[in-house]
């Protein structure tokens, strides 16, 4: 299944789009830190004071902590004892290197798209997101006002679900379903539960091998009403799909879930997203 998903994949595209995807996190992350420290990056500064002196909210520090160390793989900072400092001199004046960088961002946004197989949602989400970055992690604006504008969710869920390595993964998921299906015995009930399901990427691969199943239920839940509103809404079709909210951070059952009641979970690109002491719940 996965080697004949796999001949569909442009890899050496994907490679480009990747590449050009890292130099414009670079970018977006130095804004975030200067807008925090101003020149502080010059010299070094740490995680703590980025979030200090920004005023962040303290629920992001593990994602800023990995945005700075994705820059230090990248190879655009250094870290040392906990401080990160830039891995290139800038030998720009400051307004020179914001308009140069301005430049950039959008000659990297104009390159990116060429890679996104026609989906121009995909770098806009991009560059609205990395443009209010700090407004996002200071509390200043909703997150999901700006990755979903009007409760628009075209760019993720193309990603998710439509692009090619979305449907990469979505092939294979659907494969592994397919085969549970086909060697369960008649009539034995299915009880499936998704976690995190978003914008339903993968749930829209899945329901269609479930059509037909005897003795089914599918439980779709997200930890935002917003995103099961929507589910039900493009899942009207499927009426063994039940809608709820569930918090992985929080213990389940607390939530009405029964403990060890499901066959099958499926947390399609969601268990990373929390924090590490969560992971007990979702087990």
């Amino acid at each position: 299944m996965a080697s004949r998903a796999a001949t569909a994949l442009d890899l050496p595209r994907l490679d480009a789009l990747k590449q050009c995807a890292t130099r414009l996190h670079a970018i977006y992350v130095d804004q975030l830190v200067q807008r925090c420290t101003g020149d502080a990056i010059e010299n070094g500064v740490d995680a703590m004071t980025i979030m200090r002196r920004g005023r962040l909210l303290p629920r992001y520090q593990q994602l800023l902590q990995r945005l700075l160390n994705n820059c230090v793989v990248d190879g655009d900072y250094r870290c040392t004892d906990g401080r990160y400092v830039r891995a290139r001199p800038i030998e720009h004046q400051q307004r020179e290197w914001s308009s140069f960088r301005a430049g950039h961002q959008i000659t990297l946004l104009t390159e990116l798209a060429g890679y996104c197989e026609g989906f121009q949602a995909i770098p806009d989400t991009i560059a609205r997101a990395g443009d209010r970055l700090y407004e996002m992690m200071s509390g200043a604006e909703e997150p999901v006002a700006i990755i979903f504008p009007q409760s628009a969710s075209d760019g993720v869920e193309v990603l998710y679900q439509e692009f090619s390595f979305g449907r990469y993964f979505n092939q294979i998921a659907a494969g592994v379903l397919r085969g549970i299906v086909q060697t369960r015995q008649p009539r034995q009930p299915l009880r499936i539960l998704e976690v995190g399901g978003g914008t339903g990427g993968t749930t829209a691969w899945l329901l269609p091998e479930l059509n037909g199943v005897p003795a089914l239920e599918y439980h779709f839940t997200d930890i935002s009403a917003l995103f099961t509103r929507r589910a039900q809404q493009k899942f009207a079709d499927y009426d063994f799909v039940k809608y709820s909210e569930l918090d992985l951070e929080k213990e389940a059952q607390s939530q009405g879930f029964q403990a060890q009641s499901y066959d099958l979970i499926v947390a399609a690109n969601v268990i990373h997203a929390g924090h590490p002491p969560y992971w007990p719940h979702a087990r």
